[in-house]
Parts: C-alpha cells; structure tokens; sequence
C-alpha cells in the first residue's frame, strides 16, 4: 500500500536526484553494486511507465528478446506490471539501477530464467513471480544489493536446477569496498511457497554471482548489514542429492546479517555437508523466528543453524525430525565457534544420532561464548547433554509457562494451552 511504499522509499538515502531518461548500457568496467545511491523517493515521483508483456519489459531497456545479448540496465525510472504476463522466451539480460519496480499485486510466470540478473540501488514492491523452473539460482534476481528494498513480494511453486542461490534472490548484498558502509539492503514481508529442486544439480558460477557455496530457501547468501524481515518459506521440499553445495538454509545457506519475525517450514533432504532450518551457517543475527523444517541425510545438522559463528539467536525455536547421514545432530546448532544462545529452545526428534546436542551438539574451536535461559525435550529428542550449557527437560515441563522463566510473554511469545511456547 501507500504507507509501505513510502517507508521503503524513506529507507534509500539520498544521493542525488533522479533525472530523466530510461535506459542505460552498463559503463564498460564500473563494477556493479558500488556506484553512487540517487534518491529512491525522487524516482518513487516520476510519472510511472506501465508495463503489460514480456516484450515491453524488455522494449523498456532499449533490447528485443529477439536481439538482446549483454548487459542491459533499467535506469533511474519508475515502472508499474498493469497485468499478469508470461516470460515464454528468454529475456534479454536485465539489470535495475536506480528504479522503483512496482509490480502491483501482479505475477509474472517465469521461464528457465530468472527475472532480473542486478538490482541495485532500486525498490521492487508488490510482484509475484511463478515457476515452472529455472536453471539458475534465484528466482526473481541475481544480485540484490546496495540499498535495494523488496516488501510485500514472493515466489510461488518454484522448481531450481543449478547454479546455487536460492528461491527469491542468490546474492543479498555483496562485499564492501574499503571505505565503503556494510550493505544495508533488505527482504521484508517475502515469501516463497513450494519449492523444489531438479536433479542433478550443477552449481556454476555466473559473472561472479552464483554462490556454489550455499543454498537457501530465500537467499543463498545474505551479507552484513542486511536485513530479513516478516519472511516465510513454506512447502519447502529441497532434495540436494549430494554432492552440493557446502551450506543449505531454510531461509539463507549463509547468513551475516539480521534475520527477524522470519518462519521456514518443509524439508531439506539429502542436502551434502551443513544443514539448517534457517541457516546453513550463522555469522549474523536470528530474532523472534523459527523453524520447522525436517532435516534428512547432512552430513552436519541443526535445527535452526549447522554451524553457529560468531552469531547471535535470541527469541527462536525449532521443531521437526532430524537424521544426519553422519550421526551428528544439534537441536539448535550443530557446531557453535562463538556466539550466543538466548531464550530459545528445541523441540525435536533425533533418530540415531550418535553425536547429539539438545541445543548445541559439538565445539571444535570453542563452545558458544553464552547460553541462557535456553531449554530442549530431552524425552523426544532422547539427548540428555548440550555443549555450552541448556537445560534439558521433560516434555510435561517444555509445556509449563514456569519453565520458561525470565521469557517476555507480553510482547515476544506465548503459551497456548498443552504445548511448548509460540511466537505471537
């Protein structure tokens, strides 16, 4: 609505003033993600050109599918979806700098191609897009970066084959220059629902952008600095059929920066090394969020991260079965090297797990630097230790508002009748 387009316009900073003209060809050797920011508000103002086909869209950037090769950029200019369309052939190769991308309430239905390779420095608000497929690693961008915001936005019925990333975008953020601020772009009130993956998998890298490294249900990697906000990942079903990539995520295969009020639900199977229900590994922050997401043949699992570095969860909780191919099984995390637990706990299954931890299963470097007024069912996960302190419990006692002591029970969670505590 208009309230949320104007606080993602206000979240911008002003860098100049948009000026006119629509189309650009990238700079020969600019790098992307790193030029100056304009004023998204100043865009978000310019009279709107409306697009209703795939044709237009591509028309709009100067290029004809027919004829487009390179780099084509959308630049400083304000674009409205009129209607829902269908990319049936392949878009030309499109980048948004500087553009306030409003799709409206509409869906576009994608090819075996994503949508946009770079936003930078842009807003897309309001789009939906569609499967069937695509061969590379984020749905609708690329590279999503430089203080872009995308709000009230998802996929739906997505299928990936390679070239990693994740369901909505492979990159959110990119590394800073020195000198430079931490990207502070951000995925606010997204969803992806029905994700899958083809078989095999092939994980190439793109221009620099594809992260062979990571998968996630959302982003394949989120950099410092940026923000999750509201998310939700549903119907997760990621068969990985390892080998591939080193890290997956219900929501982000590597996160550095914040991750909040965010839900991820499905399965991840077969999924190689590290494994988790929102993150295959965590330098950042997870605030009121959780996860409930069956993990199935890692090497390494955790409930909400495998790997635990440095990182900071607070407020969380995850819930499923998890079997390692290894038999290493943490309810929260699987190795922590740092980092702090607090005010979380596990409510999980662990089937033959040789190595487990109620909240955190093993250190090899050292155990989390804090873990407080943290709990797991010791009677369902049939673990009765947790490395870095916890506190086991029966599974009477995980559903007694005393158990949790010290939580906020007014603003952050609550107790339903017979149950473990939930998140309002």
């Amino acid at each position: 609505g208009g309230g949320a387009a104007a606080a993602g316009a206000a979240a911008a900073p002003a860098g100049g003033s948009a000026g006119a003209g629509t189309t650009m060809a990238l700079p020969p050797g600019e790098p992307d993600c790193h030029r100056p920011r304009y004023d998204l508000a100043a865009v978000d103002a310019l009279a709107p050109v409306t697009v209703n086909s795939a044709a237009e869209l591509a028309a709009l950037a100067g290029v004809t599918p027919a004829t487009a090769n390179g780099l084509h950029a959308l630049y400083r200019v304000h674009v409205r979806v009129g209607r829902d369309f269908a990319v049936t052939v392949p878009m030309p190769t499109l980048n948004l700098q500087n553009v306030v991308f409003d799709g409206r309430g509409h869906t576009i239905t994608l090819g075996a191609f994503r949508l946009f390779n770079l936003v930078d420095n842009s807003i897309v608000r309001n789009l939906v897009v569609q499967g069937p497929a695509t061969g590379a690693g984020g749905t609708m961008v690329g590279a999503f970066c430089n203080g872009s915001h995308m709000y009230d936005s998802g996929a739906l019925g997505v299928v990936l084959g390679g070239g990693g990333g994740g369901g909505l975008v492979t990159m959110l953020g990119v590394g800073r220059l020195a000198g430079e601020a931490a990207d502070d772009s951000s995925l606010e009130r997204v969803f992806v629902q029905g994700l899958r993956f083809l078989a095999p998998l092939a994980f190439v890298p793109a221009r620099g952008i594809a992260t062979p490294e990571a998968y996630g249900g959302l982003a394949g990697v989120a950099e410092a600095g940026t923000l999750i906000a509201d998310a939700r990942v549903e119907g997760l079903a990621l068969d990985g059929q390892a080998p591939g990539p080193t890290y997956y995520g219900g929501l982000v295969g590597i996160a550095y920066g914040a991750i909040e009020r965010s839900i991820a639900s499905g399965a991840l199977t077969r999924t190689g090394l590290y494994a988790g229900g929102l993150a295959g590994r965590l330098h950042g922050t997870v605030r009121p969020s959780h996860a409930a997401v069956d993990l199935d043949g890692c090497s390494y699992c955790g409930g909400l991260a495998a790997h635990l570095r440095g990182g900071t969860i607070e407020d969380a909780f995850a819930a499923g079965t998890y079997r390692s191919a290894s038999g290493f099984v943490g309810g929260l995390v699987y190795r922590a090297s740092g980092g702090r637990i607090a005010r979380s706990y596990a409510s999980a299954a662990m089937p033959d797990a040789g190595t487990c931890g109620g909240l955190v299963a093993w250190s090899l470097d050292d155990a989390p630097d804090e873990v407080t007024a943290s709990h797991w069912d010791k009677e369902l996960s049939a673990c009765d230790r947790s490395t870095g302190g916890g506190s086991g419990e029966t599974a009477a006692a995980m559903r007694a508002a005393a158990t949790f002591a010290g939580w906020d029970f007014s603003q952050v969670w609550r107790q339903p009748a017979g149950a473990p505590p939930g998140l309002r």
